[in-house]
């Protein structure tokens, strides 16, 4: 774009793009009617590109994103590519790095381990009471001994409500 009486024209910033002709009311004048903000889910880096790119896996891309490595997938999420906003890795996983150690994944939780949230950085063990049968990506643990309910804050069985145990041969409630 073109201030009157300016030699060299004006470059769009890096996160916006030049307004397509067929959408210009008017002169290309200033910034605010010669251009517009990269869409969310991609970004423009280079000041002579034409065009927004979409964002890569690893990391997410909000609307007008310039430099997207300034947008990188915090732990806890996953962001798989053209994505706005990072994603909470879901319960029965957590937040980890990548194998190239260099965008964060979600991975399950493994045997054993649980994790009842969104967006967490570990899994919980079942403790000793408990377990998931040798099965990954649980969001709780069962516990091992009859009429018991698991609990999720602190991996602990209790008693199931209304139920009768014999101990030392008296009921107990």
């Amino acid at each position: 774009w073109c201030e009157a009486g300016q030699a060299q024209p004006y470059y769009c910033t890096v996160g916006s793009i030049p307004v397509p002709a067929y959408d210009l009311t008017g002169p290309r004048t200033n910034s605010s009617t010669a251009c517009e903000l990269c869409p969310a889910t991609t970004y423009k880096s280079n000041l002579n590109d034409t065009e927004c790119h979409d964002c890569p896996e690893g990391y997410y891309c909000p609307i007008g994103t310039g430099d997207y490595t300034k947008f990188p997938c915090p732990l806890g999420f996953f962001c798989p590519g053209k994505t706005a906003s990072a994603v909470p890795c879901p319960v029965g996983t957590f937040g980890t790095m990548n194998e190239a150690n260099k965008y964060s994944i979600c991975q399950n939780c493994l045997p054993e381990t649980y994790q009842h949230l969104t967006g967490q950085l570990a899994c919980k063990p079942c403790g000793v009471a408990a377990t998931t049968y040798d099965e990954e990506g649980q969001s709780t643990c069962t516990c091992t001994g009859l009429n018991r309910i698991f609990q999720n804050s602190d991996s602990s069985c209790i008693c199931a409500p209304e139920t009768t145990f014999e101990a030392l041969g008296k009921n107990e409630d």
